[in-house]
Order: structure tokens, then C-alpha cells, then sequence
């Protein structure tokens, strides 16, 4: 039982590492560097995440699961299809922005979501170590979205204003590089 409720989470796993490639993408392509290296981040996190989740099954279980891996999370071709990025309008940008903003949040409430059903199954079933794991991944989902929230708000609050969008690039884009390199440098596995 354990195994398949793991299952869904090592699926959304990598759904999610897809989800955040395709924001990254539609961050560069819209010049956000900031946003796109949030995503990499992500991307990068998610993937650490998911080889812990996939270490623990094998160490617990002594199984495999399988990878079920998705071609796409059907987010850059809506959002930026046929365009070229050099000939986007402001109200093009700040389309595709609001949208991958939604997306994402979407995504992140629908994630803690499952995982916190899981969380409860598996205590239930009293596979207490599993719900531990699970637990851990859920206060990580949902710091990632309160920060999302965040983010959207602060956008809102000044109209999604590309100026000040961009303004906050640089620093945006330092910080998570900062954390990007500590996590490519660290050993995510332990």
C-alpha cells in the first residue's frame, strides 16, 4: 500500500521538474532572468527531492518504482507557442507572466493537496517513517507556495508593473543562483 501511495509522489515528482523546465523556458524567453532562475531552482530541488523519495523506497521497500516520466506539462506551447519573443508586446509580457504565476500557484496548491492526503494514508495504515518523509515534503510545499503567494501579491500590489518587475531581476536572479550553486555543490542526497 505504502509503495503506491509513494508512487504518486515520485509521478508528481517529476511532473513537477517538467512543470518547472517549461516556467524557466517561459521566464528567459520573456527576459525575466530572476523568475527563470527561481524555476531552475525549483527544477533542481524537485529533482534532489525526488532521489530521496526514490533512495527511501528502495533502502525501506527493497523495490523499485518506475519512472513515469511526462513529455510535457502543456505550459510553454500555450503560453508562448509561435511567438517571438523579440516582437512580444508589454501586454504580451505581462500575459504570459500573470499566467505562469497562476500555473505555478495552481500547481502548489494541488501538490500540497495530494501530498497531504497521502501524509494521512500512510499514517493510517501506520507506516509512520513514510508519513515522516511525506510530512517533510508537505512544510516544503507548502513554504513554496506561502512564497508564491507572496510574490503574486507584491505583484499585484503594484499592477504587475514591468519596471519594477524588472528592477528586481538582478537581485532576484543573484539569490537564487547563490542557492542554486549550494545545492549543486552540496550533497542533496543525504
Amino acid at each position: 500500500m505504502s509503495e503506491k501511495l509513494l508512487q504518486k509522489i515520485v509521478d508528481n515528482f517529476h511532473q513537477a521538474t517538467i512543470l518547472h523546465g517549461e516556467l524557466a523556458s517561459a521566464m528567459w524567453f520573456i527576459g525575466l532572468q530572476g523568475y527563470a532562475y527561481l524555476h531552475e531552482l525549483q527544477y533542481a530541488e524537485e529533482h534532489v527531492a525526488l532521489r530521496k523519495v526514490k533512495n527511501y523506497i528502495i533502502k525501506t521497500y527493497g523495490i523499485y518504482l518506475p519512472d513515469n516520466i511526462p513529455a510535457s506539462a502543456n505550459l510553454a506551447v500555450p503560453l508562448l507557442g509561435d511567438k517571438n519573443r523579440r516582437e512580444l508586446s508589454q501586454d504580451e509580457t505581462v500575459k504570459i507572466l500573470k499566467e505562469a504565476w497562476r500555473v505555478y500557484e495552481r500547481w502548489e496548491i494541488d501538490t500540497l493537496k495530494l501530498y497531504s492526503g497521502i501524509a494521512v494514508e500512510l499514517f493510517d495504515d501506520k507506516d509512520v517513517a513514510a508519513h515522516n518523509l511525506v510530512s517533510d515534503i508537505v512544510n516544503e510545499v507548502k513554504h513554496e507556495l506561502d512564497n508564491i503567494v507572496d510574490i503574486v501579491m507584491e505583484l499585484d500590489a503594484h499592477g504587475w508593473d514591468m519596471p519594477q518587475v524588472v528592477a528586481d531581476q538582478q537581485s532576484l536572479a543573484e539569490e537564487y543562483k547563490e542557492k542554486l550553486n549550494e545545492l549543486r555543490l552540496g550533497d542533496g542526497l543525504v
